[in-house]
């Protein structure tokens, strides 16, 4: 069996996949499976995929019929046979020492839950390092789980830890505890399923090391207008209340993490105007309705001003409670 699976979603990913297979196949370590899940492309991918899986032994290739990526990480969750899986979105790739790292420091502190450091490289080549705890970083028994409660949802940088890449999971937390990818929640799914299986662990590391690069390009998830954005916002809180009230979380950093989100969603919204092709006046209409949905009204009462880490928190929660969401879309474009 191999030690660790990786699995690698990928949709129309032909001009990014050589160079993401390449770097998972230059790994210092050898000792892995690399799941290749094409979620029904239409482009050359397949062509792609079927090349490797001829040239190398540890390429498994599944093809399905598009679903999402949930649907596709759950495919190769299921086809996994590692000791330890790690998610590689088809349009990374890797630094040659990312699996020796990685589990080398699981080895060593006998980590359930293995985190390191990427970096978002922007299509003109500009690379901006996302660090979230200033020092390696480790955790028993629940020691510290606020904090890192606090990162794997919001931290202070608005930097989240919920993607489920560059992170090492052990299969058997996984397979006994059943988690999966939420298929219901197109956006969002990783965080579900990162404080799911947060609730299983018993010891974390987190290295303050970059060894992931992810490429930040138009047809990035969180740069797509979805038209369906108020459902999918509805199907997430949904699902989160569900493990709220399950787990019964009651810290602050969920406060934070229904306050920031509900906020990023609104200037995603409002950005994406021109493609929704409705006024002003509109949008806001909808916003307003998708606000005072029994769920969203209750989980949006948490929150509160006083609650706010600084000035621009304090704003940013005002305008959105006052349903200021032109303003809130203006101060942000003046910050940038």
């Amino acid at each position: 069996m191999p030690k660790i699976s990786i699995i690698v979603p990928l949709y129309n990913a032909e001009q990014f996949l050589d160079k993401c297979i390449n770097s998972i196949l230059d790994q210092s370590f050898k000792d892995f499976e690399c799941i290749l899940v094409n979620d029904g492309s239409t482009d050359q991918s397949e062509r792609i995929c079927k090349k490797y899986e001829k040239e190398d032994l540890r390429i498994r290739y599944i093809v399905k019929e598009n679903g999402g990526v949930s649907t596709a990480r759950n495919a190769g969750l299921d086809a996994a046979l590692g000791e330890f899986v790690n998610f590689v979105d088809a349009d990374d790739w890797l630094d040659k020492q990312y699996l020796d790292v990685l589990l080398h420091t699981q080895e060593k502190q006998d980590a359930d839950l293995t985190i390191c450091e990427f970096s978002n490289i922007k299509e003109k080549g500009k690379s901006e390092q996302r660090s979230v705890f200033p020092e390696d970083f480790f955790m028993v028994n629940g020691e510290a789980y606020e904090i890192v409660l606090e990162k794997i949802l919001w931290n202070h940088r608005k930097q989240r830890l919920s993607v489920p890449y560059c992170k090492l999971y052990r299969r058997r937390i996984i397979e006994h505890f059943h988690i999966r990818f939420s298929e219901k929640v197109p956006l969002g799914e990783d965080t579900l399923f990162n404080l799911t299986y947060l609730q299983y662990i018993k010891r974390f590391s987190y290295l303050h090391k970059s060894l992931y690069n992810r490429l930040i390009h138009t047809e990035s998830a969180i740069n797509k207008f979805h038209p369906d954005i108020f459902d999918n916002m509805g199907n997430f809180y949904q699902e989160y209340s569900e493990l709220k009230t399950k787990y019964a979380w009651s810290s602050k950093a969920e406060i934070h993490f229904v306050m920031q989100g509900l906020i990023a969603n609104i200037i995603r919204f409002y950005f994406a105007q021109d493609d929704y092709k409705k006024s002003g006046h509109e949008m806001n209409r909808e916003y307003y309705e998708f606000l005072n949905q029994p769920l969203i009204r209750k989980l949006w009462k948490e929150v509160h001003l006083s609650d706010c880490a600084d000035w621009k928190e304090f704003i940013n929660v005002f305008c959105v409670k006052t349903h200021l969401f032109h303003l809130l879309v203006r101060l942000y474009k003046c910050r940038k």
